[in-house]
């Protein structure tokens, strides 16, 4: 699956880059995981807006890429859901697991650092 990303600072952003349909194989996860360790990053966002289509396995390889999120204390958000990706997400809870963003520039003013541990 074909992904470009940006580093800002402590963000990264991540455009999924496949206009017809994402499947988010198993190795999207570990390409994440392998830039957020080796940017630093606090915060990652990715970025749907060029999606038409979210199969299955992209639910649970995105769960997986959340849950590494949490345990890494990295805050995660996803943005520009097109309104079939956005059904996706109502239809199997994604919207409650996640925070959504309508555009990137959203995402990036309401996705805050997490607070710094003990």
């Amino acid at each position: 699956m074909p992904i470009t990303h940006l580093i800002e600072g402590d963000l990264l952003v991540v455009r999924l880059d496949n206009p017809t349909s994402v499947t988010l194989e198993p190795d999207f996860d570990d390409a994440i995981r392998t830039l957020l360790a080796d940017t630093g990053a606090r915060r990652l966002i990715v970025d749907f807006r060029d999606v038409r289509m979210f199969q299955s396995l992209g639910i649970s390889v995105l769960i997986q890429v959340q849950r590494h999120c949490r345990q890494q204390g990295i805050a995660m958000a996803v943005c520009g859901l097109t309104s079939d990706v956005s059904s996706v997400f109502k239809t199997t809870g994604l919207n409650r697991l996640m925070r959504v963003f309508a555009s990137d520039s959203h995402a990036r003013a309401g996705l805050l650092p997490p607070e710094p541990g003990p």
